[in-house]
């Protein structure tokens, strides 16, 4: 899925890297022009483990059409013992989508710090599940 793939690559980047991941995979708007200006100091204060801690465990595509989807993608954050929930927003854009940045440079105006993950699709087994992750 186009939203996880994104978001895990620029997770675990550094600067320069994840720069020209918004470059490319992002709509250009405020929100992008923010995301930029604030990455550098948001990356220099969170080590890149701490930006991979969550893991995506499943969705919903909340709208769809040819030229943008909304899906909401839950979290697993076992260090927290919570799950995360929040919408991305992907365009379709120069044949590929893009993820659409809230003006203030955030991936979701309305993230949800926890939610139950059932009802969603899983994206991979969650933890505690059976098996080990």
């Amino acid at each position: 899925m186009a939203a996880v793939n994104i978001l895990q690559t620029i997770r675990t980047a550094d600067v320069p890297s994840a720069l020209q991941i918004l470059d490319a995979q992002y709509v250009r708007n405020d929100g992008l022009t923010a995301a930029q200006q604030q990455l550098p100091t948001t990356y220099a204060t969170q080590p890149p483990e701490s930006r991979v801690w969550g893991r995506s465990v499943g969705y919903r595509v909340e709208s769809f059409t040819a030229e943008q989807a909304v899906v909401l993608l839950v979290e697993s954050w076992p260090q927290r013992g919570q799950y995360t929930g929040f919408d991305v927003t992907l365009v379709w854009q120069n044949g590929d989508w893009a993820v659409q940045l809230a003006p203030d440079g955030s991936t979701s105006l309305n993230g949800q710090i926890t939610v139950d993950p059932d009802g969603y699709i899983p994206w991979q087994r969650p933890l505690g599940a059976g098996g080990s992750q």
